[in-house]
């Protein structure tokens, strides 16, 4: 691939702000409407929900069962059916991180209680896929375990989600910081091609059967072409990489179908269309990883699957007030062998870090402009606590 196919993201690229003026100006390059982020008081490696901080495993599924089986008669069917986010919300540990579509509320929590420096986070609303229909239909079951057991709902809904994202991405967009940033049809069809060759390893070495020894850079050389992206490829042929390579995709497919380990699932069980080798490769590399390795590593995939996002209906005061909904970090929490296994795949990344430098003289500021800690969190007792430490010059 040639220097001028792609620009790679620095994700370490790290802008400061020293006053609101400051990040109002920065905003600028970021509308709320094509963004989402998050405020962090302190610097940490990486963006990582309440359940995973500090630990490798825990027993995430059981403690929610458990809070369900206390709870779950006093709740109204939203809440049962958003009961991922009312755990949350009430301050059980699980696999979601808080992130907002206001910047104002986001910049207010890198600086609150900030003991040095605060940190915004922007993430980019194309890079997520929306699978809050699978957790309002299966609200107390892992996202991944569904996907991996080939449930129907979470397979389909899934694939219509990546759908969305890559035939909705024509221009530029990336999955992590380690992809590259380039037009949506050559990045898909790099992302097939790279998906391919890993199925294609993975089935060959646990079967010892050979399918095809085309190595990656020869098939994104042959679906690549002259590297122009024409209108006619954007639109009929924007999968190229099955469109010019079929034989060789529905070979390894119908070699995957065949293997032991997806006996329990046939094709016509994956929608029709050319993003199901992609659906297709994906469930059977996860099923290799688990159910052969046991405890894998995941960071190869962090590319190829793209982070989740979830916005539950649940309607609490404070995530009204807060603007807020949840990124779904991935687990896996399947029963037997494993036992509420992180999987290490943090597939989250911002494209913008923001430096708060002055937190305190930018508290001041937004409360100026009406935000503060009784707006923020919005409950009777929160507007006391700020009513009553701002009249004592104690700063919230």
């Amino acid at each position: 691939m040639d220097q001028h196919d792609y620009l790679r993201i620095d994700t370490d690229n790290l802008k400061s702000i020293e006053g609101l003026s400051d990040y109002i100006k920065l905003l600028e390059e970021y509308p709320s409407a094509d963004f989402t982020f998050r405020g962090e008081n302190s610097k940490y490696d990486a963006r990582l929900a309440g359940a995973f901080r500090g630990k490798k495993q825990g027993r995430l599924i059981k403690s929610i069962n458990e809070y369900y089986s206390t709870v779950g008669h006093r709740l109204s069917d939203i809440e049962k059916q958003n009961f991922l986010a009312f755990t949350q919300h009430y301050g059980l540990p699980t696999n979601l991180l808080d992130v907002t579509s206001n910047p104002l509320n986001a910049l207010f929590f890198a600086c609150h209680e900030a003991k040095e420096n605060g940190y915004v986070y922007i993430f980019s609303n194309r890079d997520f896929i929306d699978i809050t229909e699978i957790i309002e239909a299966f609200p107390r079951e892992g996202v991944f375990d569904l996907f991996i057991s080939g449930n129907p709902i979470a397979i389909n809904k899934i694939h219509n989600s990546i759908r969305e994202m890559f035939e909705g991405a024509r221009g530029l967009f990336r999955f992590t910081g380690e992809a590259f940033v380039m037009e949506g049809s050559s990045y898909i069809n790099q992302l097939f091609c790279k998906l391919y060759c890993i199925t294609r390893d993975k089935y060959s070495e646990k079967n010892q059967n050979v399918i095809s020894t085309v190595t990656y850079e020869e098939l994104i050389n042959r679906v690549k072409g002259d590297g122009v992206v024409r209108a006619r490829e954007l639109s009929l042929d924007f999968y190229k990489a099955v469109n010019a390579e079929r034989e060789l995709f529905e070979e390894l497919r119908e070699a995957v179908y065949k293997d032991d380990i997806m006996s329990d699932m046939s094709s016509s069980k994956i929608p029709v269309d050319d993003l199901m080798y992609y659906i297709s490769f994906m469930l059977y590399c996860f099923r290799v990883e688990y159910r052969c390795k046991g405890n894998p590593d995941l960071k190869v995939y962090q590319e190829l699957f793209p982070p989740m996002i979830y916005r539950p209906k649940i309607t609490f005061e404070r995530a009204r007030q807060q603007q807020g909904y949840f990124v779904y970090m991935p687990y896996m929490a399947a029963s037997g062998m494993y036992s509420d296994i992180e999987i290490e795949m943090h597939n989250v990344s911002h494209i913008q870090a923001i430096e708060v430098i002055n937190p305190k003289q930018v508290l001041y500021e937004l409360d100026n402009i009406g935000v503060n800690y009784g707006t923020i969190y919005g409950d009777f007792d929160s507007i006391a606590k700020y009513i009553k430490e701002k009249n004592s010059d104690k700063k919230l």
